[in-house]
């Protein structure tokens, strides 16, 4: 019943004047993208932690300089939060060799996401003794 609605209200929606459009995007133009995101994927947090103030801490350990890790984070932080209903404080531990080039935010005009990132070169190696 409810992919019969919204199939119809999609269609409605892609003939609506250009100023509908416009209240919903901002522009009066543009082109419906008719696409299907599927996606069966298993994930798996490196660890997830429920500290004492009942907040989920991801904890992404990662060697190298990967350009989809922020992404991926990201993605992280949306399954973590559909499935306990709390966002996550995320922090990627990189443990790499080479000096860590990452991007750690994403930024638009309606997300501002970012995570923490910890080199585990900076850590002074005597709190741990």
């Amino acid at each position: 019943m409810h992919q019969t609605y919204d199939v119809l209200l999609k269609d409605i929606i892609k003939d609506v004047p250009p100023v509908f459009l416009k209240i919903l995007t901002g522009y009066e133009t543009g082109k419906f993208l008719d696409i299907q995101l599927s996606d069966v994927q298993f994930r798996q947090p490196d660890l997830l932690v429920e500290v004492e103030d009942g907040s989920i801490v991801h904890i992404e350990i990662q060697s190298t300089n990967d350009k989809s890790i922020t992404s991926r984070m990201y993605e992280y932080s949306a399954l973590i939060n559909r499935q306990f209903n709390r966002l996550p404080k995320q922090t990627l531990l990189y443990i790499g060799d080479k000096d860590i080039n990452t991007v750690n935010r994403l930024n638009s005009e309606d997300v501002n996401y970012s995570y923490r990132v910890i080199d585990i070169k900076e850590i002074d190696c005597w709190l741990l003794l």
